[in-house]
């Protein structure tokens, strides 16, 4: 906490405001289309992963098995997204975490949900 030495209480509290208001900080309206298993693991910055489909991009990056109800799917096309399948109104794709605030800001994304991983029984 040196680094903190010389600012008073309102300074550390406006940086702390600042951090948490940065560019992947969600509103409300965002966290409410998440479910809260990934609502958990944006708040955990990727360490809670408990139940989710998890797997591994070529390039390293971790990736989230999710199923996202949309107005428009092909919305998450243009913005980048990589979909796996498209049923209507329901799209499934694997996210990173830094994608999942991508997807919950397009206006046409009603509900983003994880997915589960078959198990053999």
């Amino acid at each position: 906490m040196n680094v903190l030495r010389g600012f008073g209480f309102s300074q550390v509290l406006l940086l702390v405001i600042i951090v948490s208001c940065g560019p992947d900080a969600l509103t409300r309206e965002e966290k409410e289309k998440l479910d809260s298993p990934l609502q958990r693991l944006l708040a955990s910055g990727g360490r809670d992963v408990m139940g989710l489909d998890v797997s591994t991009r070529e390039g390293g990056e971790t990736e989230y098995g999710v199923i996202i109800r949309s107005a428009r799917p092909e919305d998450l096309r243009s913005a980048g997204i990589r979909v796996q399948s498209i049923v209507g109104e329901l799209v499934t794709a694997r996210l990173t975490r830094d994608e999942i605030p991508t997807v919950v800001r397009l206006r046409s994304v009603l509900s983003v949900g994880a997915g589960n991983r078959n198990r053999t029984q």
